[in-house]
């Protein structure tokens, strides 16, 4: 059981609210790990990932999710239901340019 939440567009600081709120009660489909992938404007793509639940992870990126002109939020919280709990387990998985998430 993993939760996936997302905005997608030109996202102003309502939507950033809005999208920290979405990954802190997605917390109850997953507390073992999560992650957020960020598109700026640019098409420059972020990511940070940690084994910390959603609660957690946005008072520690909080900032970063709310700096520059981000068209894509994509997060992720992880129920571990195979693999260790760590940072390396935590999605999304980013490979090059790719970035993705999966609900398993």
């Amino acid at each position: 059981m993993c939760g996936i939440v997302g905005v997608v567009g030109l996202i102003n600081v309502e939507a950033k609210k809005v999208f920290k709120q979405l990954l802190e009660v997605d917390s109850l489909r997953g507390r073992h790990s999560t992650g957020v992938v960020k598109v700026l404007a640019n098409g420059y793509t972020e990511t940070r990932k940690k084994a910390v639940d959603g609660l957690d992870f946005v008072k520690l990126e909080s900032k970063w999710i709310e700096e520059g002109a981000s068209r894509v939020l994509i997060g992720h919280n992880r129920w571990a239901t195979k693999g260790a709990i760590n940072d390396v387990n935590a999605h999304p998985f980013t490979h090059g340019a790719i970035s993705g998430v999966h609900n398993g």
